[in-house]
């Protein structure tokens, strides 16, 4: 594969691994281990939004592209 895919891959995977942490309520890495309140932030709601808006996005991006191959 290309170099530029390479990079893109890894800069995805770099904000998916970030993206939970940002939020209204501060979360650290120690708090998402134990049975907190952050840790049921972090793990019952934004790990699962991330996860959702990564693939819905990339099913968006991909019938984008079969669109328009189509026409």
């Amino acid at each position: 594969m290309n170099k530029k895919v390479y990079l893109l891959c890894i800069i995805v995977f770099l904000f998916l691994l970030i993206i939970p942490f940002i939020g209204i309520v501060p979360i650290n890495w120690q708090a998402i281990l134990k049975k907190t309140y952050s840790g049921f932030i972090f793990w019952q709601l934004r790990v699962p939004r991330t996860i959702l808006g990564f693939v819905s996005g990339s099913i968006l991006a991909l019938s984008g592209l079969v669109c328009q191959n189509l026409f």
